[in-house]
């Protein structure tokens, strides 16, 4: 799982989205699909799976999380995997 900062939107007065600040720490799980649905069907979108410290579980639109890991996480992990494997 990777580190991620979630982030909420702020608004103005009249409800007007006007910049994102940093809300919380978790780790991302995976992508997920939501829907939603319209008079002439239903809508589908992408929405990242992250855990709380808490424990609770989100779902948030891509834009609402931000990484904290580098790009290179995945390929250190299977590095570390593969010099100290917890199996065997």
């Amino acid at each position: 799982m990777r580190p991620v900062m979630t982030m909420k939107a702020l608004h103005d007065d009249r409800g007007r989205r006007t910049g994102i600040e940093d809300a919380a720490e978790g780790k991302f799980h995976g992508w997920g699909v939501e829907y939603e649905e319209f008079e002439n069907g239903p809508g589908n979108y992408s929405v990242a799976i992250v855990e709380m410290a808490d424990g609770t579980v989100q779902t948030l639109m891509p834009w609402a999380i931000r990484f904290l890991d580098g790009e290179d996480a995945k390929l250190q992990a299977l590095n570390d995997f593969l010099s100290q494997p917890v199996i065997g």
